[in-house]
């Protein structure tokens, strides 16, 4: 499968935190994949749309003083990331990256 440059650049940012951070087991890594359907509760698709209609769903619009008011961009995706981690501490995650340790 080939891949692109902002693979690349990915991977690049992540050993770059690492190494700021140190190796430590408090750094988590998930595949995208998974955090959608966690999300999205299953749907197939999962586009970026769906991820925030059922963000909305579970927290409230982002209307003016909404809980999540001011949300935008690629802020849905972190918030998504965020959700899934709450949630996995909570439900017990699998920590995809530490397996291969």
């Amino acid at each position: 499968m080939a891949v692109g440059q902002t693979t690349f650049l990915t991977v690049r940012a992540i050993g770059r935190f690492e190494k700021a951070f140190g190796n430590d087991a408090n750094i988590y890594l998930y595949t995208r994949p998974t955090i959608l359907t966690h999300i999205t509760g299953g749907v197939r698709g999962k586009k970026k749309t769906q991820v925030i209609q059922s963000l909305k769903l579970r927290f409230g619009e982002s209307r003016k003083g909404q809980p999540l008011e001011g949300i935008s961009n690629h802020l849905w995706d972190a918030l998504a990331a965020a959700v899934y981690h709450h949630d996995g501490a909570k439900l017990g995650h699998v920590d995809w990256a530490a397996i291969n340790r």
